[in-house]
């Protein structure tokens, strides 16, 4: 009977201690997400005129495209807003669109080549091919966010860093 006792005791105690171990020492992390965006910077106008030049990323062979071609560069298509009063004035801008089965893996893959090029600031459609029917003049508004950063689906995080234009380096080493 005292053995029966002891050794209940004593497995209630290791018990007690695994799980303070647990909650208080190991504190499992939790998990990252696949990518990290800033708040809402601004929104941009795209209208149906443009709309073809806009920059596509296509999941299954993972590169961009333009009108269907691939596209490697990137930065020639940067926008840069002018007169605009918002945080991103003066700062280059993408827009990308997505097709509309785009799933989060799809979303980070795209964010994260565009984190490579040093492109942070992106206003990305998720609706595929359709602008958005009943806007006025067949323009779309979407937003614009900053990339914080992206996972790469290997475990290691990189941290968007934005591509200084050839001119704003030029003006600085003056």
């Amino acid at each position: 009977m005292k053995r029966r006792r002891l050794f209940l005791v004593s497995l209630a105690v290791m018990l007690a201690g695994a799980n303070l171990w647990f909650f208080l020492v190991h504190r499992p992390s939790p998990p990252k997400p696949d990518f990290e965006l800033g708040a809402t910077l601004a929104s941009i106008g795209v209208g149906r005129a443009e709309w073809d030049t806009v920059p596509q990323f296509d999941s299954a062979r993972k590169q961009w495209l333009v009108k269907g071609k691939p596209v490697r560069d990137l930065v020639p298509l940067l926008r840069t807003p002018l007169g605009d009063t918002s945080s991103i004035a003066g700062q280059p801008v993408l827009v990308a669109r997505l097709s509309r089965e785009a799933g989060a893996q799809d979303v980070r893959r795209a964010l994260l080549s565009l984190a490579r090029q040093g492109i942070c600031n992106v206003a990305i459609w998720g609706g595929g091919e359709a602008i958005v029917s009943g806007t006025s003049g067949g323009m779309v508004d979407i937003p614009v966010h900053a990339i914080v950063s992206v996972g790469d689906g290997e475990g290691r995080r990189l941290t968007c860093t934005q591509r200084q234009s050839a001119a704003a380096a030029s003006s600085a080493s003056r």
